[in-house]
């Protein structure tokens, strides 16, 4: 019987150890290796290229384990949550044949292949319009959704996705391939532009707009906002001084980074959206947002990209489109 090529993942290594050494008495079992978070097993497993992951649960709540889930089906791999909730206590059950074990919830059934690109005729962008997104939890596959229905001569489109710096650029090459518009990391003193989408990448720099007339992203090493850097907060709060150009938009995501920034884009007469609860992997940002009243327009998220079309599209008269 051929053997099933193995790898765990878990940021516990006395938890990681327990489970390894159940694994071994496994004949059908080849472990390939082990890690210790979402980086490590990013490597491994594209060096390994085993037919089954472990994975903690905690890793699988970090908003980077996106781009991971992707390079896992990229590979052919299945990935295997298990949870934290005690230190095996049934361990037993881990040592039946793998076949019972592929029983456990896979965690491809939660997510979906990117929809196909819809078609949208003669948009026009207005040349002031300005759009700023965030997201944390979940934001991967929001941003999947909504690029894949975003024109090609998008409004410029600023994006701070929490997500670890190793990923980050990962998450460009994804997007990129994903959106019919030019998707980039974003880099100090990089002029906004109509069709391109800038992506804030790795985890020493908040990204600010900058500028009058045609802004500019700046990059700035200061401390933590929320927890975070980049934070949403940092893009959101400099957007305000283009006061009705900016849309502002707030996705799926743990905690309130964002929020306050999207009421300030709200009092300067900006556009904003919030993503609704049914379609949020984690409700967090953006109920903190609405709840605060910085949130305009409240949508699913299949309903995003269309409402940015229309509140950054030109009128006939060459006027932006009112909502």
């Amino acid at each position: 019987m051929a053997q099933t090529k193995l790898l765990v993942i878990d940021s516990r290594d006395a938890r990681r150890q327990i489970l390894l050494d159940a694994l071994r008495a496994v004949r059908a079992v080849q472990i390939m290796g082990q890690g210790r978070d979402l980086s490590e097993g990013h490597i491994l497993a594209e060096e390994r290229l085993p037919n089954v992951i472990l994975l903690s649960s905690d890793l699988a709540a970090l908003p980077e384990f996106e781009m991971f889930f992707a390079m896992v089906r990229m590979i052919g791999s299945q990935c295997l949550i298990y949870g934290t909730q005690s230190d095996f206590g049934d361990l037993p059950a881990l040592c039946l044949p793998l076949s019972t074990v592929e029983d456990a919830r896979i965690i491809a059934q939660r997510f979906s292949d990117a929809p196909a690109r819809a078609e949208f005729g003669a948009f026009q962008p207005d040349p002031q319009a300005i759009v700023v997104i965030g997201a944390s939890t979940g934001g991967v596959e929001a941003l999947d959704r909504i690029l894949a229905d975003y024109p090609v001569n998008c409004p410029p489109t600023v994006i701070v996705q929490h997500i670890r710096g190793a990923f980050s650029y990962s998450l460009v090459s994804r997007l990129d391939r994903i959106a019919r518009a030019k998707v980039q990391a974003a880099e100090d003193g990089m002029v906004l532009r109509a069709g391109t989408i800038s992506v804030v990448c790795g985890n020493e720099h908040h990204a600010r707009l900058a500028g009058r007339g045609v802004p500019h992203i700046t990059l700035q090493n200061d401390a933590l906002i929320h927890g975070h850097r980049p934070s949403v907060d940092a893009l959101f709060a400099s957007a305000v001084a283009y006061g009705p150009r900016v849309t502002g938009v707030i996705l799926t995501g743990m905690g309130n980074d964002g929020a306050a920034g999207l009421l300030q884009i709200r009092h300067a007469g900006g556009q904003t959206i919030g993503q609704d609860e049914a379609s949020s992997r984690v409700y967090g940002m953006p109920r903190v947002a609405a709840q605060m009243g910085a949130v305009l327009h409240q949508l699913p998220l299949a309903q995003i990209s269309g409402k940015i079309r229309q509140l950054t599209a030109s009128s006939p008269h060459g006027e932006r489109a009112k909502a």
